[in-house]
């Protein structure tokens, strides 16, 4: 399955709520849904008011899969090691896909969505925050290019920092 055979949703015919059914019903079927954490609604929105970028993917009725870029900020960066500007890393936030998609290489491709945003918008390092014990996620990550730099623990529970250098 390729991204580009499905719909990608514009900017403005994202419907948070729906997204957020979306985000729910993910991690309410994951085997371990503390492996994603929640960022609440109004933070979403706030997010994507002051830099943040969401992709969603549909097919059909379906959402098939979404990706959230998240611009940084200095005390963050530096809370987990990262000395560099926040004008020059951003964050991938949360990844989704819906489990009727999984095993088609979704997630890759979205991070190379996230990639070619990251190029085209100046940024030379990209920072994402995973749950140690989703090696899932963490294979696609190290298969794109991403290091471990930190681990700390959060409300969420664990979660070890990892960071692409472009």
């Amino acid at each position: 399955m390729k991204l580009e055979d499905l719909y990608l949703l514009k900017d403005e015919e994202i419907d948070i709520d729906k997204y957020f059914e979306f985000y729910m019903d993910v991690r309410n079927n994951m085997k371990h849904p503390e492996w994603l954490g929640v960022i609440p609604k109004d933070e979403v929105i706030n997010i994507l008011n002051n830099g943040g970028k969401l992709w969603i993917y549909k097919n059909d009725d379906d959402i098939v899969a979404s990706i959230m870029y998240i611009p940084t900020k200095n005390e963050s960066l530096k809370k987990h090691n990262i000395d560099y500007d926040e004008s020059i890393v951003g964050s991938c936030g949360p990844t989704m896909v819906n489990q009727k998609y999984i095993g088609n290489g979704l997630m890759k491709q979205m991070l190379n969505v996230l990639n070619d945003y990251a190029l085209n918008n100046n940024l030379e390092y990209m920072e994402t925050r995973i749950h140690p014990d989703n090696i899932y996620s963490i294979n696609n990550f190290l298969k794109d290019g991403y290091e471990l730099v930190d681990s700390y623990v959060s409300s969420d529970g664990p979660r070890n920092v990892y960071l692409k250098k472009y």
